[in-house]
């Protein structure tokens, strides 16, 4: 499974992908990977010939409010249950890179 950080790299990959003629299949997720996460990617599996998910590492949790302390986010658990089911391109995004600031000023 490769991981990668950056929108860019996601996007060439894929369009080597799509350039063989491939299909792709997306799963996205914002944390805490369980059996719907998984069943998701099984069927992206049989669907599709290069299977991502979107691991948005980046999502700003402050509307979770008090439940945030229990929202389960391990990266580490989630990646390796990714690459057992089979995924092959895992996207954890990087803030700045998602979610870029508008200029400060229109000059």
């Amino acid at each position: 499974m490769i991981v990668v950080e950056s929108r860019a790299e996601v996007r060439r990959i894929l369009d080597k992908h799509r350039a063989n003629g491939a299909s792709v299949g997306f799963v996205g997720t914002s944390g805490g990977t369980h059996d719907g996460h998984l069943s998701l990617v099984a069927a992206a599996r049989r669907n599709h010939d290069v299977v991502v998910v979107f691991w948005n590492g980046a999502m700003n949790l402050d509307w979770a409010g008090d439940t945030l302390q229990v929202y389960p986010r391990d990266y580490e658990h989630d990646a390796k249950q990714f690459e057992s089911a089979g995924v092959d391109l895992l996207f954890v995004t990087r803030r700045d890179d998602l979610y870029r600031r508008p200029p400060a000023s229109s000059e």
